[in-house]
């Protein structure tokens, strides 16, 4: 099975861009070595963009898949075989276009098969609803004090009808006994 490989001397500075014809939700990426020569990427970078000029980092969704490289970027770790398949969730839904695979290390020549998993729309419709079911459980406590404060209200506006029809009924006592 045919893999992407960089020609001759650009294995050292190579990257496999894909342009996906127009902007898709991605939420998870595989890969495999050179289903036909003992070749595979053992570590590379994830980048995406919309434009193919500005790029950003994904992030996978676990950090034992990820190690730091000398520059502070974070870099999924690929294969180990040429067979294997190696899958990543992403962190978080990335919209784009463009992915780029950037290999950092490598076993006998940089070569992969790649695939990218994207989020269907029932998926997204799911997660939005996990989203509004969390934040409706994250605002209980916060209803159940605005309910107490507000028996704390209706009681203290008692209170003070209470004080206000006291000192009107004292006064009309008082008029009463001096009417006597």
């Amino acid at each position: 099975v045919a893999a992407w490989a960089p020609l001759g001397a650009d294995k050292n500075t190579c990257w496999l861009q894909i342009d996906l014809g127009h902007a898709r939700r991605l939420k998870a990426v595989a890969t495999q070595g050179n289903g036909w020569h003992d070749e595979w990427v053992s570590r590379y970078e994830l980048m995406h963009s919309n434009d193919g000029r500005n790029w950003k980092r994904a992030k996978a969704k676990s950090t034992t898949f990820v190690d730091e490289l000398r520059d502070g970027a974070a870099s999924f770790k690929g294969n180990n075989d040429k067979n294997t398949v190696v899958m990543h969730a992403l962190h978080e839904v990335v919209t784009a276009r463009y992915v780029k695979f950037v290999p950092r290390n490598y076993s006998g020549w940089p070569a992969m098969r790649v695939e990218l998993f994207e989020q269907t729309a029932a998926e997204a419709a799911a997660e939005s609803t996990e989203k509004v079911v969390w934040l409706k459980e994250a605002l209980k406590p916060l209803e159940v004090r605005v309910a107490q404060l507000d028996t704390l209200i209706v009681e203290k506006e008692n209170e003070a009808i209470k004080e206000e029809i006291d000192a009107a009924v004292a006064v009309h006592v008082d008029r009463r006994t001096d009417l006597q």
